[in-house]
């Protein structure tokens, strides 16, 4: 598998992006008291290009109105995120992938080696010899859309296969996915995935531009990783298909307008990252398109897993009894999700 490379999204510009309250009190050099309880629109630099900002300008990114003691704490809540209340139901790969991996006995997963290729489940049914129940805890499904991404080649294209937009974009941005959680909501069932970035290789790069920036470090914290967190809502169809449905989207699970800046930068810097090529099927300036090609990729990912609905088994086997197979939200349940397999046949 080609090594990851560094992902342009986090170079120079992120660090730009986290720190730019403090920049904004450095360039005006007046008191920090008078600064702290003023507006970028108040203090007239509100629609000033910044190059740190590609060119865009702080009412571009909805920061014209927010008094600059408000985007403090709000900035503190970013560069401290509290991982273990983001990541709740983190996988455990010890118990995951061995669960992944007796769920792919005798399908087209398993390779001539002895090896698991998850990537060809971007676009492709996983096959078996018969019709199986099988059965995944959330956390598995977590597993294996983390090594889905890790297994695809770097230079993934989204070209003709609309459902890998979303794989390509985590890959763009070198993310893991850390948790796929299917929570009962209501007449429904929820979605919520966690992806993290890791700044780990950035660290001394970031300290760089801290020091060039006139900014004593201890006033911030550079993070280890920051966190997208996306929402929407699963069901299927008759035919066992999975759909979902976007609502949102975070930083580091935090609505506001400093994480919410992070991401559209995040965001773009990613498409750049990836040659811009996302086929006109995810904008990166639009969080809920980008929301929507995250849950397209897990859907789709789970449809070629198998059919989502129940069945009767033989006794003693996961082996389907024909036709006893129910298709549709039958198969959905807190954490758990139970598919019917495919077969060559089909």
């Amino acid at each position: 598998m080609a090594q990851p490379v560094t992902p342009k999204c986090l170079k120079g510009c992120c660090l730009s992006v986290i720190i730019v309250v403090l920049l904004i009190a450095a360039l005006i050099g007046v008191s920090v008291a008078v600064v702290l309880n003023m507006t970028p629109d108040k203090l007239g630099i509100a629609d000033m290009p910044l190059e740190f900002l590609n060119g865009k300008t702080l009412r571009d990114y909805g920061l014209a109105d927010v008094k600059i003691k408000e985007a403090f704490k709000l900035l503190k809540g970013i560069m401290n995120p509290d991982e273990d209340a983001i990541v709740t139901n983190r996988y455990n790969e010890s118990v995951d992938k061995p669960a992944a991996q007796d769920n792919a006995a005798n399908s087209n997963i398993v390779k001539e080696n002895g090896g698991y290729d998850y990537s060809s489940i971007v676009s492709d049914k996983v096959v078996y010899d018969k019709e199986y129940l099988k059965t995944y805890n959330d956390t598995t499904i977590a597993y294996i859309f983390d090594s889905m991404i890790k297994d695809m080649e770097t230079g993934i294209e989204a070209e003709g296969d609309p459902d890998s937009t979303g794989v390509k974009f985590l890959r763009d941005l070198q993310a893991n996915v850390d948790e796929v959680t299917i929570a009962a909501s209501g007449d429904g069932y929820s979605l919520r995935i966690v992806a993290s970035i890791s700044l780990a290789s950035l660290q001394e790069e970031l300290r760089t531009a801290l020091s060039s920036a006139k900014i004593p470090q201890f006033l911030i914290k550079i993070p280890d990783r920051i966190y997208i967190v996306s929402y929407g809502t699963l069901t299927a169809d008759g035919k066992g298909k999975p759909a979902v449905s976007p609502s949102d989207i975070r930083i580091n699970d935090m609505e506001n307008a400093v994480a919410d800046v992070i991401f559209s930068v995040l965001s773009e810097k990613a498409a750049e990252s990836g040659g811009g090529d996302y086929e006109g099927q995810l904008d990166p300036d639009d969080k809920n398109s980008v929301n929507a090609e995250l849950l397209d990729a897990l859907a789709s990912a789970i449809g070629n897993l198998g059919k989502i609905g129940t069945a009767t088994v033989k006794d003693g086997t996961d082996e389907v009894v024909k036709g006893s197979e129910i298709y549709g939200v039958s198969g959905i349940s807190a954490h758990k999700l139970t598919v019917i397999t495919y077969t060559s046949a089909e």
